[in-house]
């Protein structure tokens, strides 16, 4: 009889997106697919139970397949809760959301993706990440040891601070403002 093939002889893949939002929630979608397997083998209403979060009733988890793949969502995680996760770390201070993640050695034989998308503009991210926009995405998830990137929490705040215009305009009143006071200490200055 022919061997069965070992799980490092199976081709799998997964996509992590992580949306970071205003409300102090994440919502975390996985996209996996197995090469060889259909989904439906896999993505059943046993992996939904399985993923249900018992410290956060309000998680919904959907589990759906699309082609090959395998696609659960879980939404509303609240920020606080995460935290207890040594692996997984987002904070939120000084309007901006500050991400981290580490021991990666679990996925080690799947092709990963990771992606983290904030509510306002990246502001920086580590050497290893892709940013586009609010989102950065770091493809070859399974080498790296440890990720992490931030972001505006907000894009009220991201207009406030990266706008050129709010620039030119504090730039003007400062101009105004001088220029008023000059023209009251002229005024002063000046013998009727």
């Amino acid at each position: 009889a022919a061997a069965a093939p070992s799980p490092s002889d199976v081709k799998m893949t997964a996509a992590y997106q992580i949306d970071i939002h205003e409300n102090e929630t994440v919502d975390v979608t996985v996209t996996m697919e197995v090469e060889g397997s259909s989904p439906s083998s896999y993505c059943t209403k046993d992996l939904t139970d399985s993923m249900k979060f018992e410290d956060q009733p309000d998680v919904t988890v959907d589990v759906e397949t699309k082609d090959n793949q395998c696609i659960m969502t879980f939404t509303g995680i609240k920020i606080a809760n995460m935290n207890d996760d040594a692996s997984m770390s987002i904070e939120h201070k000084d309007n901006k959301y500050f991400f981290s993640a580490s021991d990666f050695f679990e996925i080690k034989d799947i092709d990963s993706t990771m992606s983290v998308t904030f509510p306002g503009k990246v502001t920086k991210a580590d050497d290893n990440a892709k940013v586009s926009g609010n989102t950065a995405t770091w493809p070859d998830l399974d080498s790296l040891k440890s990720i992490s990137a931030e972001g505006r929490d907000s894009k009220s705040s991201e207009l406030l601070w990266d706008s050129s215009w709010t620039w030119i305009i504090v730039g003007a009143l400062v101009v105004i403002v001088i220029g008023g006071g000059i023209a009251a200490a002229v005024v002063l200055v000046t013998p009727m």
